[in-house]
């Protein structure tokens, strides 16, 4: 019988452990290998089908059209904006080249002015207050000033001879028959007071020489194309007053493209002597090729608040005051007169009378 060493038997079960786990590891590595290229395979085949499948990137939206208007407002004779135009001084100076008067026509009891010396008289019910009238104004001695056919509510100005104005002006209003309707005087050469807005019964002063109430102004609305593609204008509305207007019609090109602008001006006049709040609003539209719309608007206001005051009646002068009079002397009092002191008076002796 052969005996097997115990450390011979273990010697053995390690070797075939060890052969085992090397061919346990052997396959490993070879399965490792086989996933390895399954990996590299199939993410390459997933990388190409995501490739394959992925959509193009979606273009970003376009932009609608779009439109902006802007007012602006400005003194049309030196481009100082509406908002700074300052009011002026109401009294005309001496030495006048020329007055200018609104004929309002109506009656001499609508006058008001401080010149004590004016004059106005009214013939045949005076002028009307509509349709129009014939105005003379000359210097009083004959010599025409002024003379034509003046609608209601339209100005006219009268000019001095060798531009000096008289020192009293008279006018004579008639109708269209040449029937006389009102006659009236005023002192345009410096010796009484003369106001912008004085009335002298149908006439009222609007300006003495470079000193006038009325302004020349202009209106800009400027349109813009704010939008990323070309767009027509179909429409500019402005309204001020409650009067709307269409000034589309003014427009020299209404295609715009983008960023481009048009401008379109408008004249008006207003009156910095009295005082107000001049309100103007404006809205535009336009529409592309493509079938969208846009619309915008806007608002200008300025105000006239820093009119002078004027006199509107004449003043009342302060009492002459005359020499203050002697004082008148009171009748002199008699003296008091003390009463006389009676002396007692002795009472009387009677003496017998001898025989």
């Amino acid at each position: 019988m052969v005996f097997i060493s115990r450390a011979i038997i273990s010697g053995i079960f390690v070797g075939l452990l060890h052969v085992a786990s090397a061919e346990r590891v052997g396959k490993e590595a070879a399965v490792e290998d086989v996933l390895l290229e399954d990996n590299v395979y199939w993410g390459r085949a997933l990388r190409e089908l995501q490739m394959s499948v992925t959509p193009a990137p979606t273009p970003s939206p376009t932009r609608p059209p779009d439109i902006e208007i802007k007012i602006f407002c400005t003194d049309k004779k030196d481009g100082t904006d509406c908002d700074d135009i300052p009011t002026p001084s109401f009294q005309c100076f001496n030495d006048l080249e020329a007055v200018s008067f609104t004929y309002f026509g109506g009656t001499c009891g609508q006058s008001m002015n401080t010149q004590s010396g004016a004059t106005c008289e009214d013939f045949n019910g005076g002028p009307p207050t509509s349709g129009e009238g014939r105005i003379q104004c000359d210097d009083g001695k004959g010599s025409t000033l002024y003379e034509g056919t003046v609608a209601m509510g339209s100005e006219f100005t009268v000019v001095g001879k060798n531009r000096q104005l008289p020192e009293t002006l008279v006018c004579v209003m008639e109708d269209n028959n040449g029937s006389v309707l009102q006659t009236l005087t005023l002192n345009t050469g410096g010796n009484e007071d003369l106001y912008l807005k004085d009335k002298f019964g149908s006439l009222q002063v609007e300006a003495c020489d470079d000193l006038d109430c009325t302004v020349d102004i202009v209106y800009e609305y400027k349109v813009t194309n704010t939008g990323p593609t070309a767009l027509t204008v179909t429409m500019l509305d402005r309204d001020r007053g409650g009067e709307t207007v269409s000034l589309v019609n003014k427009i020299n090109d209404p295609d715009l493209s983008p960023g481009e602008f048009t401008t379109v001006p408008e004249d008006d006049v207003v009156d910095v002597c009295v005082n107000g709040i001049y309100v103007t609003t404006a809205e535009t539209a336009g529409s592309s090729a493509s079938g969208g719309a846009a619309s915008d608007d806007d608002e200008y206001d300025f105000g006239i608040s820093g009119a002078s005051s004027r006199p509107t009646s004449r003043p009342t002068p302060n009492p002459t005051l005359g020499p203050t009079p002697n004082p008148t002397p009171g009748p002199t009092p008699r003296p008091t007169v003390p009463a006389a002191t009676l002396r007692p008076t002795r009472e009387p002796t009677y003496e017998p009378t001898p025989q």
